[in-house]
């Protein structure tokens, strides 16, 4: 194998880490959100108050959250319910 060879073949090889690390960022990032939003509708099956998701959340993750992200959480949980369930069950003219 020449310089040029294995030089090119040592690219490829790092190009292939930094794509396999990338994804499992993003793996480890979205379990995270996974496991926020199920406790949200655990909390949430009969009611509940913003406080009191972002007091679940926290004890969940045993450290304080920014309100932004329990903010985040909630907007995208109403969002997904709102494009998914209201169309589906409800008729809209």
């Amino acid at each position: 194998m020449s310089f040029n060879e294995a030089l090119n073949e040592t690219k490829r090889e790092a190009i292939d880490l930094v794509r396999r690390e990338i994804c499992n960022i993003i793996n480890e990032g979205r379990h995270l959100a996974e496991k926020r939003y199920l406790r949200i509708l655990e909390v949430c099956a009969n009611g509940c108050r913003w406080s009191t998701i972002k007091m679940a959340l926290e004890a969940m993750e045993g450290r304080e959250l920014n309100n932004s992200i329990v903010d985040s959480l909630i907007k995208a949980l109403l969002d997904y319910s709102l494009r998914r369930v209201i169309p589906t069950y409800c008729r809209i003219s």
